[in-house]
């Protein structure tokens, strides 16, 4: 959306052009991830820098209209630039893979548009991104395109932290009112390998790193109010009572999906309170509602571009389908005056 929003502003798409583009970009994308997500992961890349370059691209290019000879250019134009590393994270560097990732996608789409060329064969043969990237030729790729719509297992993030923490942070807020934190021994975390892999910072120094602290939002939900934007700040890293916390906090490699988890509390009095959750709050299993997602908005946009305009977005993006022109959304969304005058 970063990548067609500004694209549909500028070339004067409508509400519905601008979903078909996004829809296109990502099935592609998903179906990617769906076969290479792990492995990438598990080579140490980052899907998210890799993989949107290549949903993005699909994105902008069908929504300036493309045809198929190009459309496949601009893939390869995307593919050629795709990169990010798992080491990122916590950095300034990981959310700039998805912001590189938005650019690279209209940049290719455009040199595509201009006659600019790149190989048609980015997915293909041992040369291929997947082949190189994870050693993986998997035909797969993209075999249910268009027949198995991913977007409705699509998931949404309640909390300001790496996804594959979600879990534990949902069964550490149901063990708060269970637990005396002054008598916390140890805290056994069960998750996925992803999780041990992606998000385990032992002790945080900052928020960026707290978003890839499984111990410290463990630690920090135990203690109460639930898991806040503010606890991902480097604000909420500063509390001594959390910090002595999270050091209690083991990670243990039990599940295959990030969606699962399983809490232990053992305190000093030799006492155990544990809670397992199987589909994180935002996931496929246990989706956020229309009305939970846009309260999430509302928190996070209304101090950067007032009430006002925040619930003015949610109205649009509601009716998105029904916009004859992006031009109050962009401007809206950017922290300036709509175009429309009764706005």
């Amino acid at each position: 959306m970063a990548a067609l929003l500004p694209v549909a502003e500028a070339r004067g798409r409508t509400g519905a052009d601008l979903l078909r583009a996004f829809l296109a970009g990502y099935e592609v994308q998903a179906h990617l991830s769906s076969v290479l997500g792990q492995p990438l992961i598990h080579r140490g890349f980052h899907p998210t820098g890799v993989l949107t370059h290549l949903g993005s691209a699909i994105g902008v290019g069908a929504l300036i209209g493309l045809p198929r000879e190009r459309l496949a250019t601009c893939l390869g134009l995307a593919g050629a630039q795709a990169a990010g590393l798992l080491t990122s994270f916590g950095t300034m560097a990981k959310p700039f893979h998805a912001g590189k990732a938005a650019a690279d996608a209209v940049l290719s789409a455009f040199l595509a548009e201009a006659g600019f060329t790149g190989s048609p064969a980015v997915l293909d043969g041992e040369r291929g991104l997947p082949m190189v990237l994870t050693g993986i030729d998997d035909d797969r790729l993209g075999a249910e395109l268009g027949t198995r719509w991913l977007v409705v297992d699509n998931a949404v993030k309640p909390y300001a932290a790496c996804g594959a923490i979600h879990a534990a942070i949902d069964a550490a807020i149901r063990l708060a009112p269970l637990v005396d934190p002054a008598r916390v021994e140890r805290i056994r975390c069960d998750v996925s390998a992803v999780t041990v892999r992606a998000a385990a910072i032992p002790r945080p120094a900052s928020g960026l790193e707290a978003k890839f602290s499984t111990q410290y939002a463990v630690a920090s939900a135990l203690l109460g109010a639930g898991a806040p934007a503010w606890h991902f700040t480097d604000r909420g890293t500063q509390r001594a009572d959390v910090m002595a916390l999270t050091e209690r906090v083991d990670l243990v490699s039990t599940y295959e999906r990030i969606t699962q988890a399983r809490v232990e509390v053992l305190q000093t009095d030799g006492t155990r309170h544990a809670d397992v959750i199987d589909w994180a709050k935002g996931s496929p299993g246990n989706p956020m509602t229309s009305e939970d997602t846009a309260r999430k908005f509302l928190d996070l946009a209304t101090g950067r571009i007032g009430p006002s305009a925040a619930a003015e977005v949610v109205a649009l993006v509601d009716g998105l389908d029904k916009q004859p022109d992006l031009r109050d959304l962009a401007a809206l969304v950017r922290g300036a005056e709509p175009a429309r005058a009764d706005v």
